[in-house]
């Protein structure tokens, strides 16, 4: 296994910890962060409960997924989160799903690509993934171009029922193998 926290040039990716629930509460009470994501913007409550349901998760053992809380390294700021665990699919095949939100007040720094870039060597040295996998709507430009930054490949375009209006929604899937990461 890997150290924990994962650290990059500027963030520190860690477990959740209670005292984390004013900024996971700003990120997702969002309206910007909210429209690219499957929910609305939150209550505290409804903050605290997802806080919470990340921190249980984490706590697991044996750990399989990890929910991150995404930390600017000098202001000691959480930022966001990036979260990965194997895929509901097939479990045991080593296939592994990311997600990640950044607070609007920090889009456009690079942050949610440097996040990514260090989840996905876990996934690979640690967790021995092969092939990790990453979905967003298909007008998230910015979400496409993280992926992107970060070694994904496009896979494919589906339609999915959009959760918070009930509508269908487009969405694009991308992923990156062991092999073309080992490779990067």
């Amino acid at each position: 296994m890997t150290d924990l926290p994962l650290t990059t040039s500027r963030l520190m990716l860690r477990d959740f910890e209670e005292d984390d629930l004013p900024s996971v509460r700003a990120w997702r009470a969002d309206s910007e962060v909210a429209r690219f994501m499957d929910f609305d913007p939150e209550t505290l409550e409804q903050s605290r409960d997802w806080l919470n349901a990340a921190i249980f998760h984490n706590a697991k053992r044996p750990r399989v997924a990890y929910n991150f809380a995404i930390v600017h390294r000098e202001t000691r700021t959480t930022i966001g989160w990036i979260g990965i665990g194997p895929s509901s699919r097939y479990p045991e095949s080593g296939e592994f799903g990311v997600g990640y939100a950044v607070s609007s007040r920090f889009w456009g720094a690079g942050y949610a690509t440097e996040a990514l870039r260090a989840v996905l060597g876990l996934a690979f040295d640690a967790l021995r993934a092969r092939r990790v996998s990453a979905w967003c709507f298909v007008d998230n430009v910015a979400s496409v171009r993280v992926m992107e930054k970060s070694g994904m490949r496009f896979e494919r375009r589906y339609s999915l029922i959009e959760p918070k209006s009930g509508a269908e929604a487009e969405c694009v899937e991308y992923a990156v193998r062991a092999q073309t990461w080992s490779a990067l």
